[in-house]
């Protein structure tokens, strides 16, 4: 798959500077003012790229991060017009979960920094626009290959599927929000394939109430003695309609008339609690990975475009009132102007 480059310019003279001759073969290159991707071409890449390049295979994934340029209506209806479906990854997690990050970014950024400290060691040579393509090009051709790129669908488990590729530390929580937890070997994954198996355990109320109350030694005794002989467990079924009322009874409050006296007195002496702010609402969202071409991010998608055109709609239409407005006190003050000079002649 060929590179989209982006140069930093606002008209194609600047893509004309650069000796393109040079750089990766079949790359396309473009301009923006600040060299960023944006939505006009993300929908570039997709449409002149990705969609000539990919094969005629379908249906087809295509995995991308959360940037707004992937995002873009356009850019959703037309992947799904072509039957290949977007999944973007949860914020935060491409450097687990996106191949790229994982064993192509880094090469290519060590070749880069290795072919040009290599290339500046002649003090007559200098990175510019000329010489640059053709650094890049072989660093491009150095990190982007075939090997590379199946070790990072690997390594990420997203091919062959396995899950466990993923480091426990991934799923700790942040330091903010960490608990002491018991430590444990299990993968926070683990249970994704593991087979489904329902243990059964022995949980009675007569157990509950009268085991808390022995000492360590006959507590074990008994739980032994009702995991080996299941007649103890239908006799603690059966003392079970014996304790029920005993349990709700004991947990149910008792009633009394003595006066809490300390209670009496702060309550008198009390100062009223300051009144409490409204907090104020979070806009922002936490989202997950999700289903682009899916029909409730295009509805969603669709949705706010048709708020923003309404918008720029009535935008337009508050300057046009404007602009009238202002255009009639023009004529009325040039008509004054007139008045005047009437007057004056007269």
């Amino acid at each position: 798959m060929p590179p989209l480059i982006i140069v930093k310019g606002k008209t194609q003279k600047a893509v004309m500077s650069y000796n393109t001759a040079d750089g990766p073969v079949g790359a396309t290159w473009t301009y923006q003012a600040k060299a960023w991707t944006e939505d006009v071409l993300g929908i570039e890449w997709f449409t002149n790229i990705f969609l000539k390049k990919c094969g005629n295979q379908r249906p087809q994934l295509l995995i991308l991060d959360g940037h707004h340029s992937h995002e873009v209506l356009g850019l959703i209806e037309k992947a799904r017009e072509n039957n290949i479906t977007l999944l973007t990854l949860p914020p935060h997690t491409t450097h687990y979960l996106c191949p790229l990050d994982r064993t192509v970014f880094g090469p290519l950024s060590k070749n880069y920094d290795r072919i040009c400290s290599e290339y500046c060691q002649n003090p007559g040579n200098l990175v510019n626009k000329i010489t640059w393509p053709g650094l890049f090009r072989r660093a491009f051709e150095t990190a982007f290959k075939p090997e590379n790129t199946i070790s990072g669908f690997r390594s990420c488990g997203i091919f062959p599927w396995n899950p466990l590729n993923i480091p426990s530390a991934a799923f700790a929580p942040a330091s903010a929000f960490d608990t002491n937890k018991p430590d444990t070997n299990e993968h926070p994954l683990q249970w994704v394939i593991r087979s489904p198996e329902d243990p059964h355990f022995m949980h009675t109320l007569s157990a509950d109430v009268l085991l808390p109350i022995v000492d360590s030694e006959t507590r074990e005794a008994v739980e032994s003695l009702i995991s080996l002989d299941s007649s103890f467990s239908e006799t603690i079924y059966e003392v079970d309609s014996v304790f029920q009322p005993l349990s709700e009874t004991l947990s149910t409050p008792c009633s009394s008339t003595t006066v809490d006296w300390n209670a009496s007195v702060n309550a008198i002496f009390s100062v009223d609690p300051p009144p409490q702010k409204k907090a104020r609402i979070n806009k922002t969202s936490v989202t997950g990975h999700r289903i682009l071409t899916s029909d409730e991010v295009i509805e969603s998608k669709r949705k706010i475009e048709d708020m923003k055109l309404k918008k720029e709609q009535a935008k337009e239409k508050r300057l046009k009132i404007r602009e009238m407005i202002n255009a009639k006190k023009q004529i009325e003050k040039e008509i004054k102007a007139v008045r005047s000079e009437i007057d004056i002649n007269v």
